[in-house]
């Protein structure tokens, strides 16, 4: 990840996913729990101003605190259809 790239965390992310997000320089941003429109929101923010630089979306596999999931694949067509051509 580069300066002006933009790494987007679930809020409730491990405390290690934060710390990996942090020395790369990309701008870390937050997006509520689970919440796809959260996602779609920060990416459609993003894409509105900067087309070019990368975004990485990040999220957990297993909240193992609370035991929840993400529903992923409810998440990718959002992530994907924000790439740049």
């Amino acid at each position: 990840m580069h300066r002006r790239d933009r790494i987007l965390l679930d809020k409730l992310s491990h405390d290690s996913l934060r710390q990996g997000a942090a020395p790369g320089g990309a701008t870390v941003e937050f997006f509520r729990h689970l919440d796809d429109d959260a996602v779609r929101r920060h990416l459609a923010g993003i894409r509105a101003t900067d087309s070019k630089n990368a975004v990485l979306v990040v999220t957990q596999g297993v909240f193992s605190m609370d035991s929840d999931t993400p529903q992923l694949p409810n998440s990718w067509p959002s992530a994907a259809s924000s790439a740049p051509s």
